[in-house]
Order: structure tokens, then C-alpha cells, then sequence
């Protein structure tokens, strides 16, 4: 599973892990990790159950103003917690998968983010609302 993962990612194909508790999708993501090469920037984002994203859109700025200081490294994101009855995490995962537009408060102007490689974690849905969910973000996955 790890060279397949890491494949998929260094081709910069945007990867949804998920499964049972337990299969080793974390440790999976963590060896991939270790063979990313050392300019490529790497950023955790752990969803919760709030319905708000102010943390979220934090990391985002992170790489928006990383984008013009960095150098050509790639951005990975790896999303841990993602819930597919969660109806907030669906849409922000699309929005990353999308090309997300920020508001640069700055020059007072939307920015939207260059390509960024998603990697998402999640349990293997249970019912069947989950698995009505879980089709929706396959279907963003095939529309890039």
C-alpha cells in the first residue's frame, strides 16, 4: 500500500485512504511521508465537528503566502479526521479538490491556490447515508 500511496502522490493524484480502524492507514501515510523529498512542504489538517473553518482556513493562508517564499518544493495536505456524513468536511474537502479562492485582506483581492496534492484519511462508511457521502467526494476525485 505505501508505494502505491507514494506513487500516487509524488504524480501529484490527490488519494483518499480509508478502511477500518486499526489497517494501518496512518502508519501508511507516514511512511510515505518519509520519502517525500526534503523541499516538499507537507501540512497536517485534523477536521473536527465544528462547522466552522477558521482553523482550517489558517493553514490555507499558511500555504498561499508559503507558495511565494517557498521554493519549488511541492504542497501536500494531508486531511486526518474526515467524517462522510459531515456535511462541512464534504464541502471543504471539495473546495481544496476544487482550487480554493482565499480573500488576501492585504491587497484586498481573492488568491486562489495553486495546485496542492490532497491526501484524505477516513474510516471505511458504515451506513448508508456515510456511503451516499462517500460517493460524493469520489465523484470530486474523478471530475480532476
Amino acid at each position: 500500500m505505501v508505494n502505491i500511496v507514494h506513487f500516487c502522490l509524488a504524480n501529484q493524484f490527490n488519494v483518499l485512504l480509508f478502511g477500518k480502524e486499526g489497517i494501518g492507514k496512518t502508519t501508511a501515510i507516514g511512511k510515505v511521508i518519509d520519502k517525500f523529498p526534503k523541499d516538499a512542504r507537507v501540512l497536517f489538517l485534523k477536521l473536527g465537528v465544528r462547522d466552522t473553518f477558521e482553523q482550517e482556513d489558517f493553514l490555507l493562508r499558511d500555504v498561499a503566502t508559503g507558495e511565494a517564499n517557498a521554493a519549488d518544493g511541492d504542497t501536500f495536505v494531508i486531511v486526518e479526521g474526515f467524517v462522510y456524513s459531515e456535511r462541512h468536511h464534504v464541502a471543504f474537502v471539495r473546495s481544496l479538490l476544487a482550487g480554493r479562492m482565499l480573500y488576501d485582506e492585504q491587497r484586498e483581492t481573492f488568491v486562489q491556490l495553486s495546485k496542492i496534492t490532497v491526501c484524505i484519511e477516513a474510516i471505511e462508511p458504515e451506513s448508508s447515508e456515510e456511503m451516499e457521502a462517500f460517493r460524493r467526494v469520489l465523484a470530486t476525485f474523478k471530475t480532476r
